[in-house]
């Protein structure tokens, strides 16, 4: 079955500290974008640039991010918007998805190793903290199987935590 190809648009917001940017969106959503200006700002939690907008004006004016305009989310929605591909400048509908904020922080670079391996009584433990309680995923002679086994627990518990959507 053929595809046609996405149609993107790549746009610059220039910074004075931090550079000039490339945004991507989608053609069709390019048009909406215009209508209000977008800054690119640091946040210093992650280490990331996003890109930001306001709506209203004065002292009712309120910051809205780019990836929640795109998914027409309002501040007063519960979810969050998550980037597939970890690029917050990346905003092409086909790599944003609205997810609760567990699902979110699981496609963390800091979900990576979240689980903890401890050595005891010569074997490796496997641990992860779900719902604020510790769980022993189990327990192994080497740590190169300890390291495999959260990979594949990690990789287990985000499938199942997405398809619960």
């Amino acid at each position: 079955m053929k595809t046609e190809p996405k149609s993107i648009v790549q746009f610059t917001i220039s910074n004075r500290r931090y550079g000039v940017f490339a945004v991507t969106v989608d053609i069709e959503d390019f048009q909406r974008i215009t209508e209000h200006s977008w800054y690119i700002s640091y946040y210093k939690s992650d280490a990331s640039f996003r890109v930001i907008g306001f709506e209203g004006q004065g002292y009712n004016r309120k910051v809205i991010h780019l990836a929640r305009f795109i998914l027409g989310l309002t501040r007063d929605d519960k979810c969050v918007v998550d980037h597939k591909n970890r690029q917050p400048l990346d905003n092409a509908k086909s790599n944003l998805r609205i997810c609760y904020r567990r699902v979110n922080a699981l496609n963390s670079p800091r979900s990576d190793n979240a689980s903890l391996i401890v050595k005891r009584l010569r074997k490796y433990e496997v641990r992860a903290t779900i719902d604020k309680k510790n769980k022993l995923i189990g327990r192994f002679n080497t740590r190169e199987e300890a390291v495999r086994a959260a990979q594949e627990y990690k990789r287990l518990r985000w499938q199942e935590t997405n398809e619960s959507m």
